[in-house]
């Protein structure tokens, strides 16, 4: 792909960007089949304890496959202990989760279904479960050549993930030629976004993300004042990196999540103490920690002060809100499921709400 003295302009040439760079395009060269397989999987409440919840009760597909709650609820009440993150363009992403645990999105996509605080289903359940399923059974033996198996589960869901792309936003739009998708006020913040602000030191790639962990003192789950949270102090998912690797240095630092379709969502930071996109931009400015466990020496270089006056903040908050927006997710939800269930959740009360089975 060739670079564009638009975006020259756009960023300023003291920051000097090749569009190949922060174009989505779909890497995944897996058989098509495997992902639409994947995608029917990611919605089927079949693979949850009780059959009533699937990996889209926690991503919906509505949300930018993200959640509308503070935190994730799994089978029979159980909580989540930090915000859901969304599952938009997670190929750009080598780790997964808010302390990089999953190695790919293969060990990803298993995990939440076996989480007792999710969907708590044992994986041999959930494969012998699709095994009994005769279209399940029909379309892994014509996509993998076998019968189901955690192994080809895990690659049907992944592939569907890969596909998850935000490559339809005002951006992205803007970044294939169209320079008329982007208002003067987003192309202002998108300048400064890559520029005085340095959101780009960290938010960077494609996806506006990076696979590195950083401490900047947002408190936690506990700290959130919806009654229905209840995570400990002491809970190692409160320590973020550190407590997937047990080392103190990584204590309080998370993965550096992605901007697309973040509007959707009314919660941010891992523990959903922040509200709105502006007030994640408004927390960053100032640089003041919420959280009174963390240290200054523990904090991130890189949380300081940035200077944005409410102008500037205005910018940046319409260029993450409007331009990194894709407003088309429909194409990625399945008409129906070969379980015949109703997706994303099929509890009674849920039925009910949509009217089906």
């Amino acid at each position: 792909m060739r670079t564009s003295a638009t975006l020259l302009r756009l960023t300023d040439r003291a920051v000097c960007f090749v569009i190949a760079m922060l174009q989505l395009s779909f890497v995944n060269d897996e058989p098509a089949d495997k992902a639409a397989l994947g995608k029917i999987l990611f919605l089927d409440p079949i693979l949850s304890k009780d059959s009533t919840i699937s990996c889209a009760s926690c991503h919906k597909p509505a949300f930018a496959f993200s959640d509308t709650s503070a935190v994730s609820f799994g089978v029979d009440s159980s909580k989540g202990k930090r915000n859901t993150p969304s599952a938009m363009n997670l190929t750009l992403q080598k780790i997964m989760f808010w302390d990089g645990r999953a190695k790919d999105l293969e060990a990803q996509a298993l995990m939440p279904i076996e989480n007792p605080d999710e969907m708590n289903l044992p994986l041999s359940e959930a494969v012998h479960r699709l095994g009994q399923n005769e279209k399940y059974s029909t379309y892994f033996q014509k996509i993998f050549g076998s019968k189901p198996t955690k192994e080809n589960l895990a690659q049907a869901i992944a592939a569907f993930e890969r596909t998850l792309l935000s490559n339809q936003a005002p951006f992205q739009q803007y970044l294939r030629g169209k320079l008329d998708a982007m208002t003067i006020l987003e192309k202002e913040g998108a300048k400064l976004f890559f520029g005085k602000a340095g959101c780009v030191n960290c938010h960077t790639g494609p996806a506006l993300n990076s696979m590195q962990f950083n401490a900047i003192g947002l408190a936690d789950m506990i700290d959130c004042p919806e009654p229905t949270v209840g995570t400990k102090t002491n809970d190692p998912a409160n320590l973020g990196r550190g407590g997937f690797t047990g080392k103190t240095s990584d204590y309080y630092k998370f993965k550096v999540p992605q901007l697309y379709n973040l509007k959707d969502s009314p919660f941010y930071g891992h523990g959903s103490t922040l509200r709105s996109i502006r007030d994640v931009i408004v927390y960053k400015n100032n640089a003041t920690p919420q959280n009174s466990h963390i240290t200054t020496n523990q904090l991130d270089p890189l949380f300081r002060p940035l200077g944005l006056n409410n102008s500037e903040i205005n910018a940046i908050e319409a260029f993450i809100s409007n331009a990194l927006y894709d407003s088309n997710l429909k194409r990625y939800v399945p008409d129906a499921l070969p379980s015949g269930q109703c997706f994303p959740n099929s509890d009674v009360q849920s039925r009910i709400d949509l009217g089906c089975n």
